[in-house]
């Protein structure tokens, strides 16, 4: 009898808007066995806190955006996006 749990469902995107421990306890897995998978599935970090980063980055970006720049700086931002 193989006592190996199940491997959790792929998480989708609307999962890495949250810390890795409220995803893992969506997908109903530990999170031990989450990032096990993730490493299987070549995700070598969670990425919640790089989104977190990028959506402040562009909000600075847009805040601080000159008229005469913002072409440039929608294309940026799309970019990142």
């Amino acid at each position: 009898h193989d006592s190996t749990p199940p491997p959790p469902p792929r998480p989708r995107p609307q999962h890495f808007d949250k810390p890795i421990h409220e995803a893992a306890r969506h997908l109903k897995v530990g999170l031990t066995l989450l990032k096990r998978c993730m490493r299987e599935w070549g995700i070598p970090r969670w990425p919640h806190r790089t989104l977190c980063s990028v959506r402040s980055l562009i909000e600075k970006l847009q805040a601080e955006a000159r008229p005469e720049d913002r072409e440039e700086t929608d294309a940026i931002v799309g970019w990142l996006r």
